[in-house]
């Protein structure tokens, strides 16, 4: 009734209560078997499956099950001694953390195996950082470093972890945005690319490339040869020095 923390009915003359029109079931197995140990189960009257259903189990386990329109139930999360998983089935589960004051603070997404940090995970990148925050000076991502001596720190490693050879790209960092459609354009780019892959000689180049004219062009090349300017296509580009001892409008090469 209206003045009850808990309450639970149950309408059956039979001196023995089935499991399946329970209010509250409590099932004590078996230790040496393998299903779960203690069960608590709050089930509606038309279901077969427990609507929610917590299950503690003699290693320790106690897991979260849940019934789901598509898939029937499955469990949500589990907390063990040593873990605390979410979605151990592997079900089309996402996963959101909200905070005070915004939502999707972290966003999983199951279907797409993507992660979403301050808004919804997006399909063409495993990890999207929003940064939300209006001030022109806060950073998105920050590495920070503790390390008081002379040890290099922090690092940003982009690393490829598969087979090598000549003119793979490894890496590549976009500085892309909008143009007037609005379309998403990748305005400039660095990049890096192996030359040779032999333990022993090896070479890379580190690219810089760009849009002039609403085409790509490469502005820039250093690799083990030497420094490149104006290397792909031989564009009109000009090459301008300046030098604090001349004028501070015309350059002293060009």
């Amino acid at each position: 009734d209206t003045g009850s923390v808990v309450q639970i009915n149950y309408n059956n003359t039979s001196t023995t209560i089935p499991n399946t029109q329970a209010g509250l079931s409590i099932v004590n197995t078996d230790v040496t078997g393998v299903q779960s140990h203690v069960i608590f189960r709050m089930q509606h009257a038309s279901g077969t499956d427990g609507d929610l259903e917590i299950a503690h189990d003699i290693y320790g386990n106690t897991k979260f099950f849940s019934q789901q329109p598509t898939t029937g139930t499955v469990e949500t999360f589990r907390i063990s001694p040593s873990l605390f998983e979410v979605n151990e089935g592997n079900a089309n589960l996402d996963f959101i953390v909200n905070g005070e004051y915004a939502d999707n603070m972290i966003f999983a997404d199951a279907s797409m195996g993507n992660v979403g940090i301050n808004g919804v995970a997006q399909s063409d990148a495993d990890l999207t950082v929003y940064h939300t925050n209006s001030g022109a000076t806060q950073a998105a991502i920050r590495a920070v470093s503790t390390d008081g001596g002379a040890n290099v720190a922090p690092v940003l490693d982009l690393y490829r972890d598969a087979g090598a050879a000549p003119n793979d790209v490894i890496g590549a960092i976009n500085f892309s945005g909008n143009n007037n459609t609005p379309a998403k354009l990748n305005y400039m780019r660095i990049e890096s690319t192996i030359i040779d892959e032999t333990a022993g000689t090896e070479d890379a180049t580190l690219k810089f490339v760009g849009q002039r004219n609403s085409a790509e062009v490469e502005w820039l090349r250093l690799q083990g040869s030497g420094i490149i300017f104006n290397n792909v296509g031989n564009s009109n580009l000009d090459f301008d020095y300046y030098s604090s001892s001349f004028s501070t409008t015309d350059p002293f090469i060009h």
